[in-house]
């Protein structure tokens, strides 16, 4: 049920997205990112014995203007998340779970479009879980060993130049246990990254370029 109610507040921002007056932007959106996570078993909390794991995530990005300097910026992206050298019952393991995360933020420039600002971004994502593997072990389907979907919270800056390329970093954080029920094991993953992204802003629309030539010929043919 959460699940749906997320994607339909993704889509219907997207909705708004084309029919919105300003102008849309999208972005491709690539970088590294660094993960690792809250991690705890039966025998103890171990924190301090995970080591972070490296990992691309890419993706596209879209900003739906609000305002000149305030805009909502869904997202689609691939993701890396676990941990490595953890002693379950042997050495040397690894939790590598690869996700498809739909962040949806809030994102505040501190100069309008075109212009080269600061962008502070913050709100909630959904994580849904393609694969997952546990030591040696890969699971023939993610939910043998972590859930379908999980949720969390993210929040960055960036500095976005006024031709639309843009570089920022993340840091985000799973609000719950990703781990199924029959593994001893529950695990919050937490991520910090870094991307660059070059923003392609929608044309404005034929009725609109239309009526700014009309408005144009009427100035002169009153001057």
């Amino acid at each position: 049920m959460k699940c749906s109610l997320f994607l339909l507040l993704v889509t219907g921002s997207s909705f708004f997205a084309t029919s919105a007056h300003a102008q849309f932007a999208i972005a491709p959106v690539a970088g590294l990112s660094v993960a690792n996570g809250i991690y705890r078993q039966q025998y103890g909390y171990t924190r301090e014995h995970t080591r972070a794991i490296r990992g691309l995530k890419a993706g596209l990005l879209a900003e739906i203007p609000v305002s000149r300097t305030l805009h909502l910026q869904p997202a689609l992206l691939y993701s890396r998340n676990g941990f490595s050298a953890v002693p379950f019952s042997y050495d040397n393991n690894k939790l590598d779970i690869r996700s498809i995360e739909l962040p949806l933020s809030l994102a505040i420039r501190t100069a309008g479009p075109g212009k080269s600002s600061f962008v502070f971004n913050a709100g909630p994502f959904l994580g849904i879980n393609t694969s997952a593997m546990l030591g040696e072990i890969e699971a023939s389907k993610p939910n043998d060993l972590v859930k379908g979907t999980y949720f969390g919270g993210t929040m960055g800056i960036g500095f976005a130049g006024g031709s639309g390329v843009f570089v920022r970093t993340d840091m985000q954080a799973g609000f719950g246990d990703v781990m199924t029920e029959n593994i001893q094991v529950i695990f919050l993953p937490l991520q910090a990254s870094i991307s660059v992204g070059y923003l392609i802003r929608a044309k404005p629309r034929v009725s609109e370029q239309t009526g700014k030539a009309s408005t144009d010929k009427g100035t002169d043919r009153t001057k």
